[in-house]
């Protein structure tokens, strides 16, 4: 599955409708803006548009039957309204989540607490915390999250499969890289064993049982509204520790069927040089294929293999498009 996040323009000059050498639209190229034209005229592309609900959207409905709800609708309706811009008519029948952030995680805990100062041991060469588990609660967006994906992942689809597989998400940067960094059973410890970070156990259940799970690879700068590509050193780390993530707490390897679900989400620019890194990554003229050489670094190979997105490609159109028709189109 390739999804294409970005103007009809910037689509158009990646896939070439109608071109020589196009890419061919057959059933795995995806758009997600709301404006039309992006494959053919007027709706002939409506097969190929996808619908969406935004985080704050599966927020506002509160409960997980809510959500399920509201998922579903998404799902069955032919209008596909897209936040922001109204209707834009889809018949993909699939609905993209954007996005999963810090408000679907479980809150770090008070750490200005005489408990969380820690003790010292006896011999005084080491500080003792209290054991931390985090305990997603009943009201908290993951939690509810996780039920609604039960009750779709229980309702047959006509197609085949159920509604929970008609579901994907987007994964804020925040989200991916607190996992990144994050120690310990949960991902979410700092270097000095105390959870500094958010935890994501409430919502875990629900990545798992979603058609796909699109982790954004970048970084977003609120002041200047641009985005910048993740690191090396993070391409190198994050992937493989988010899906670790979702096999279970502790775990030390990743379950094949959750690393089945995931995608990389990518966007213009070259990703920042962090320790060591291959030669292309030192040419910033080539951005977007030192991004697939780290796509297919061998802990990113079968992410990478289940197919890419891109958000946001304008002036890089034509790099990632001879990659992406390189790997998945020859």
């Amino acid at each position: 599955m390739i999804v294409f996040y970005a103007t009809p323009a910037t689509n158009r000059k990646i896939i070439k409708p109608g071109a020589a050498g196009a890419l061919p639209i057959d059933g795995r190229i995806f758009v997600q803006e709301p404006n039309v034209g992006h494959l053919f005229a007027g709706d002939g592309d409506r097969p190929y548009r996808l619908s969406s609900v935004s985080g704050a959207q599966l927020i506002t409905a509160a409960t997980a039957s809510g959500m399920a709800s509201l998922l579903r609708r998404r799902i069955d309706e032919p209008g596909c309204p897209f936040a922001g811009y109204g209707a834009a008519g889809c018949s993909s029948r699939l609905v993209f989540v954007d996005e999963l952030d810090f408000r679907f995680a479980e809150r770090a805990p008070n750490l200005n607490t005489p408990a969380w100062r820690g003790r010292t041991t006896r011999n005084q060469t080491k500080r003792v915390f209290p054991n931390y588990v985090p305990r997603p609660k009943a009201g908290q967006p993951g939690y509810e999250l996780t039920k609604a994906m039960a009750i779709l992942a229980a309702i047959p689809f006509a197609a085949g499969g159920t509604y929970a597989e008609r579901v994907h998400f987007y994964i804020a940067p925040g989200f991916v890289s607190s996992i990144g960094v994050g120690k310990g059973p949960y991902f979410n410890l700092g270097r000095d064993a105390r959870p500094h970070f958010r935890s994501h156990e409430g919502v875990r259940g629900a990545l798992r049982r979603a058609g796909g799970v699109w982790l954004e690879m970048y970084h977003f700068n609120t002041s200047t509204r641009t985005r910048r590509p993740f690191s090396t050193g993070e391409w190198t780390n994050s992937p493989k520790r988010f899906t670790r993530y979702l096999t279970g707490p502790g775990a030390t390897t990743s379950d094949p069927a959750y690393v089945g679900r995931l995608h990389f989400m990518m966007t213009r620019g070259a990703p920042p040089v962090a320790g060591g890194a291959p030669g292309a990554c030192r040419n910033t003229a080539r951005p977007q294929t030192c991004q697939f050489i780290l796509a297919s670094l061998p802990q990113n190979e079968a992410i990478r293999a289940n197919g890419v997105g891109e958000y946001k490609m304008e002036g890089d159109e034509d790099e990632w498009r001879a990659e992406v028709k390189r790997l998945f189109f020859r």
